[in-house]
């Protein structure tokens, strides 16, 4: 179904419904600015539900050009910002999908509020969901995750939702051994969108106390590893992964870097100097590398090694020495840990 059509169907006598209604809208306020979202119902004639949502609400600086494969930049305050539609597509490493939209201008996250007069805020505020898109951190994006699905089972339990955008790829996952080119920088970018959140929390009469970190495969192994960032740690009281864990053998890739300089090489870059290689890349246009990842062939990869691009460990987002040596010194909470029959369809 897309998401922005309304359909109607009759069940039990009472016509149920789902609509994103444009022409009634909400406003959210944040620190950084008002947010012009839309009324989302569900229910039925009879018995309306409706959502406050907020779509691409941008929380980072885009990453075009000189800011490619650096650490996002907070966004700019602002007074107004239209927010009833997702966010364009961070470019995948292959579109199999077929999407289109893509650009590096891609960092914007999804908000799903209850009404508080449809449901009496707690005392504490609404505790929220933080729900990482899957993808194997390379295909993928928050618009995957169907907005009547998280009202339903979410908002209209009286849980705020929360799903960000990621770099996936190359232009989330590049490794080189340059000073030029940051590691992990789609961790980084779930780091800021996450204290973006935080820093709305207030605003939005969010519960700071109850806040569940969540993500399915890739983005599963993505929400454990942020959890081990001791400012992500501090403000969670639960973990849910679905289909991942940042300690599966496919988490980790040791094959990202060999791949990192093979895709600089296939773009005519000299690899011989890492700081070249670094600058050569931010001077070529998105689409230029997108068009070389389309046009090369998948190397047959098994073991650990099948999944293309993937995070790394590094001491500046964990600041310990090893992966081992994190999980030992990180806060306990509660984790869950879910396996399921084709996660992929899960939305």
């Amino acid at each position: 179904m897309n998401s922005f059509a309304t359909s109607h169907f009759n069940r039990n006598k009472a016509e149920c419904m789902t609509s994103l209604d444009e022409n009634h809208e909400t406003l959210l306020e944040t620190p950084l600015g008002n947010l012009e979202g839309i009324n989302y119902t569900v229910g039925t004639l009879l018995e309306p539900f409706h959502a406050q949502v907020a779509l691409g609400v941008a929380y980072a600086y885009n990453t075009i050009g000189e800011f490619r494969f650096r650490r996002p930049i907070n966004v700019p305050s602002f007074s107004m910002a239209a927010t009833k539609r997702f966010g364009r597509h961070c470019f995948p490493y292959k579109n199999y999908a077929g999407l289109k939209d893509f650009n590096e201008d891609c960092l914007f996250l999804n908000i799903f509020m209850p009404f508080d007069d449809i449901i009496p805020m707690p005392k504490n505020g609404y505790p929220v969901l933080f729900f990482i898109h899957g993808g194997m951190f390379n295909y993928g994006t928050s618009e995957d995750l169907d907005i009547t699905a998280i009202v339903k089972n979410y908002v209209q339990r009286g849980i705020a939702v929360v799903t960000p955008n990621y770099r996936l790829g190359p232009f989330g996952f590049y490794q080189t051994r340059a000073r030029n080119v940051a590691y992990n920088v789609a961790l980084w970018d779930l780091e800021l969108a996450f204290q973006y959140m935080i820093l709305s929390s207030e605003y939005l009469q969010l519960d700071r106390t109850k806040i569940t970190l969540a993500g399915v495969d890739g983005g599963a192994v993505l929400a454990e590893l942020l959890s081990l960032r001791h400012e992500i740690r501090a403000n969670i009281s639960g973990l849910i992964l679905i289909g991942g864990s940042a300690l599966t053998p496919w988490a980790m890739s040791p094959g990202v870097y060999d791949l990192s300089i093979k895709l600089a090489k296939d773009l005519g870059i000299n690899t011989a100097d890492p700081m070249d290689i670094g600058h050569d890349l931010k001077m070529l246009p998105a689409s230029a590398i997108f068009e070389k990842l389309e046009a090369t062939k998948d190397l047959s990869k098994d073991g650990r090694d099948f999944i293309e691009y993937t995070p790394d460990f590094d001491r500046e987002f964990f600041y310990y020495s090893s992966l081992k040596k994190t999980f030992y010194e990180a806060r306990e909470i509660d984790i869950y840990i879910i396996t399921t029959r084709n996660e992929g369809s899960i939305r």
